[in-house]
């Protein structure tokens, strides 16, 4: 699949850590995550929601479909492998959605979860499984300013211009955005999954 790159604003906290650990606990609790065949379960369950429909009305209905005489063998075919796929997700990863952060982890090995999930703590340079704060120079040469709005920061990341902070694997930046010249929001960015 890849890595994925991902991005976050929260509210401003002087404790870094502690906006990270809310960070993860938020995106681990709304299931903005990668795991095993795709979303989350909440995400699976949500889209299905959406559809008027839950998996074994689903199932039910794709069942119907793959010996409907009027399709073609092939789309019969395709619903049935539809049937198998959706009951081998349903009792395999809809019926076992990790509890807590360290067990989705853990289950995910290699893989990750392609957000901020991956990164486990905060460092004052650049480390495997952290995010780590821009210095004074890179910000100034970055926004001409040590104080960056949030509008700056997220137009030089939509430009790209924040590429070579937030592209190495399984780590990323922090970056404080700045209002009326006061910390407002902190900038978390970075690159995970495989």
């Amino acid at each position: 699949m890849g890595a994925t790159g991902w991005k976050y604003f929260v509210p401003y906290e002087a404790d870094f850590n502690v906006a990270l650990q809310r960070l993860r606990e938020n995106v681990f609790d709304a299931g903005e995550y990668l795991s095993g065949i795709g979303r989350t379960r909440p995400d699976m369950e949500a889209a299905l929601k959406v559809c008027g429909a839950d998996i074994e009305s689903v199932l039910r209905r794709f069942t119907a479909q793959a010996s409907d005489p009027k399709l073609s063998a092939q789309t019969r075919k395709k619903f049935a492998a539809l049937v198998q796929q959706l009951k081998h997700n349903k009792s395999d990863t809809l019926a076992a959605s990790p509890t807590t952060i360290e067990e989705l982890l853990e289950r995910q090995g290699e893989s990750g979860t392609h957000s901020i999930l991956d990164i486990v703590r905060v460092s004052d340079a650049p480390e495997f499984g952290a995010v780590s704060p821009l210095t004074c120079v890179q910000l100034v040469d970055l926004f001409g300013t040590e104080k960056p709005s949030h509008a700056q920061i997220e137009n030089k990341y939509e430009e790209g211009a924040l590429e070579e902070y937030v592209r190495e694997r399984w780590q990323g930046v922090y970056i404080i955005a700045f209002r009326d010249g006061l910390p407002d929001e902190i900038f978390f960015a970075g690159c995970s999954g495989d």
